[in-house]
Order: C-alpha cells, then sequence, then structure tokens
C-alpha cells in the first residue's frame, strides 16, 4: 500500500515494487516472435516503430496495445512525451498514458531508430555430442527439446534397431508370460544360441521395411540395420556394452534436419572455442558432451580404485589392492564357449571374489545363482570350481 510523505506523489518501497512487478518471464511462444531468419533486427524494429508510430497519431489505443508484449511491459518516460520522469507498466497503462502524455505535448514528429541490435537474454547455447548410441540419442533429444542447437558427431557407423524389434512377442517382448519364466527363457540358453535367435528375427523384421532409415542415411547418418546379417543386438550387449541405438523416436529429430550431424570423422584436439577433428574440420559449441562408452566394463581396469589404490599390506601373508586386481579374470566378452567372462562366478586365481554387474534381467537371474554359491562357500559345500574345457 503505497503512503504519503509530505510530497506530491505517493511513496512507495522498493521490496513491495519487487514483488509487484517481477522481472518477465517470457513464454516459448512469445519468444517465437521475435525471429530474425529472413530480416534484419533493425528492419523489424522500424516495422514496430512505424506501427507504434500510426497508433499513436490516430489516438488508437488497441493499436498500441499490440505494440508491447503483455508479459514485459515497461516505459520509462525522460522527458519524451512529458515534462517529468515517470515509469508505466502494463501495455494498458502505457497506451493511455502515451496518448494522454500525447496531447498534452502536441509533438508534431516521429520517434524514429537509426539501428536496432536483438541480443537474447539467454542466447541460443550450442551442444556438440560426440558419440552416437543409446546415452547419446537420449542426450540428443533432451537437448534439443530445451531449445539448444544440436550437433552429434557420429565417428562410426551405428547399429539401429527399432524398439518395435525389441517389444516383438517373439523377442524380448515376452511380457504375458510372468517375470520368473521370461527371465529363464532369455538366459538359460547358451548365449550363441540365444543371440543366433535374436539376430535372425530382427533380420526378418528388417527385410520387410528396406526403407525405414532411407531419409536418416541421406540427412547424412551411417546407419547399420538389422537388414546386415553381421549386425547382433546380443554381441553389442556382451561384448562392448554398447555401440547402438534402441529407436525410441530419437532418428527422426535427424532425418528432419534439425540437428546437425559430422559423420565419418575423430576429434583430435581441442581448440579455445572449438573441436578440431580428424579431417581438419572444427565444430565451436558451448558445450562439448562425451558419450564414447564405457571406461569400466574391465574390472580389472577399476579394481585398484575399487579396493584402495594407496593401500598398503605389510603382512606377508595377504596381497594387496594390486595384487588382487592383476589375479582377476577379465570381464564382459565371451569365453570360448560363448559365456560371459567374469561375472557371477567364482575368479579362477583370486579366492571369495565375486563381480556382479549387467541389466535387470541379469541382476534378477544371476544374483540368485552368486548367491547360492556365497551360501555353499559359507557352508563348506562349495565344490570345486570345474575348469576343464576339453
Amino acid at each position: 500500500m503505497a503512503s504519503t510523505d509530505g510530497t506530491n506523489a505517493p511513496a512507495g518501497e522498493l521490496r513491495t515494487l519487487f514483488h509487484k512487478h517481477p522481472l518477465p518471464i517470457l513464454s516459448l511462444d512469445t519468444v517465437k516472435l521475435v525471429s530474425f531468419s529472413e530480416s534484419t533486427e533493425l528492419e523489424q524494429a522500424s516495422v514496430a516503430i512505424d506501427a507504434f508510430n500510426a497508433a499513436l497519431a490516430g489516438n488508437d489505443v488497441d493499436a498500441l496495445l499490440e505494440c508491447f508484449f503483455a508479459e514485459q511491459a515497461y516505459w520509462k518516460d525522460t522527458l519524451a512525451l512529458t515534462w517529468h520522469l515517470r515509469t508505466f507498466n502494463e501495455p494498458l497503462q502505457i497506451a493511455k498514458s502515451l496518448i494522454e502524455t500525447n496531447e498534452a505535448r502536441r509533438c508534431d514528429g516521429e520517434w524514429k531508430i537509426e539501428g536496432a541490435v536483438f541480443v537474447p537474454a539467454i542466447p541460443v547455447l550450442s551442444v556438440l555430442i560426440i558419440g552416437s548410441a543409446n546415452t547419446a540419442f537420449d542426450i540428443l533429444g533432451d537437448c534439443h527439446s530445451a531449445g539448444l542447437q544440436v550437433t552429434m558427431n557420429v565417428r562410426s557407423p551405428t547399429y539401429i534397431v527399432p524398439v518395435e524389434y525389441i517389444r516383438n512377442k517373439w523377442s524380448l517382448g515376452a511380457y504375458d508370460l510372468g517375470v520368473a519364466v521370461a527371465d529363464r527363457m532369455f538366459l538359460t540358453l547358451p548365449a550363441a544360441v540365444s543371440g543366433q535367435l535374436l539376430r535372425d528375427l530382427f533380420h526378418i523384421l528388417a527385410s520387410q521395411e528396406p526403407d525405414r532409415y532411407g531419409a536418416l542415411r541421406k540427412a547424412g547418418f551411417p546407419v547399420l540395420d538389422s537388414a546386415d546379417s553381421s549386425q547382433a543386438l546380443w554381441s553389442n550387449l556382451i561384448e562392448r556394452a554398447g555401440g547402438h541405438y534402441v529407436d525410441i523416436g530419437g532418428t527422426e529429430i535427424l532425418a528432419q534436419g534439425k540437428v546437425g550431424i559430422k559423420a565419418g570423422i575423430e576429434p583430435i584436439a581441442y581448440t579455445e572455442t572449438s573441436l578440431l577433428f580428424s579431417d581438419g574440420s572444427t565444430a565451436d559449441a558451448d558445450a562439448m558432451i562425451w558419450c564414447t562408452g564405457f571406461a569400466d566394463r574391465d574390472v580389472r581396469d577399476t579394481a585398484i580404485d575399487i579396493l584402495g589404490e594407496d593401500q598398503t599390506v605389510d603382512n606377508e601373508n595377504l596381497v594387496g589392492p594390486r595384487e588382487i586386481a592383476a589375479r582377476l579374470d577379465a570381464t564382459w566378452g565371451v569365453d570360448s564357449e560363448g559365456e560371459i567372462r567374469g561375472m557371477w562366478k567364482r575368479q579362477s586365481h583370486v579366492e571369495n571374489y565375486w563381480v556382479m554387474g549387467g541389466f535387470t534381467v541379469q541382476h534378477r537371474w544371476y544374483s540368485r545363482v552368486l548367491a547360492l554359491q556365497i551360501k555353499a562357500a559359507l557352508e563348506d559345500i562349495l565344490p570345486p570350481a570345474y575348469w576343464t574345457s576339453e
């Protein structure tokens, strides 16, 4: 509530004005009205000034209202149309005040503009995504939705699997069988068998729609799909821990040309403002996001950090982190039998050491296998591991 303190204007309180007139937050629809794709800033500003002059000359309140954004309307009058300093806000108040003060001033001239530069409060930021598999596509979608300018560096051809193939009832879409039955169905077959079944099913499905990713290829994205019989999702999952994309719609952004693509080249160095690629080209970006795979697939590379790299052992009968890591079996990938290496089973050179990992189905299934081994060891009934492979 304004009060008087003996002056000829009501007193105000700055914090109250902060609350009453907060800084505007423009809606996306309003921001989209400010576009300079087809004309310069000066040209668009001149159009606005011409409309303002016409409305003012015609004492047209409604036309003046159209000259102001409803969310952002402030007019600080410094001897422009009146002889005393005023600040008006809200479009209707501004329009009425302008007409009233203009009549009082009896000005014959028009407002003119010599130059204009549009500087958005939050400029459009650019993002460079290095990588083209699942994580890269997830980030691509988020950045594009946020209005950022996005470029994806596709270093090599990427295997893309439509999510419909995954959901197919003959594939991984066994939704009506129950969790226990479905887990058993997926994980009791040898990997070399289940991998081939999945590969051949996807090959059949892809052969029925050979042009599915035609637009994506034309956009410059090097696609590998299941029509290529050398592609096998099971190999990507257990040998590479990625390197593919399950397409839930992210490819459309690229196919429609809404983001940039730099394909078939590798990043080799940073410059002050950009990333330098192997073909000599550069890409400027406000942010660079690396989605280039996992560095910790093999437990031998991370065990020292987990166990404590700086830990020392004084007892000659004990081994330290480095000695343990050196004795561990490799993890992920497959052995000569096609089974996943080093996971959920005993180590060949270290006792009482197990490694757990994988995706949710594997967590459910193999956690019981691992728990049974540990329980049997505690009960002293765990038989020696069978290592013979001949």
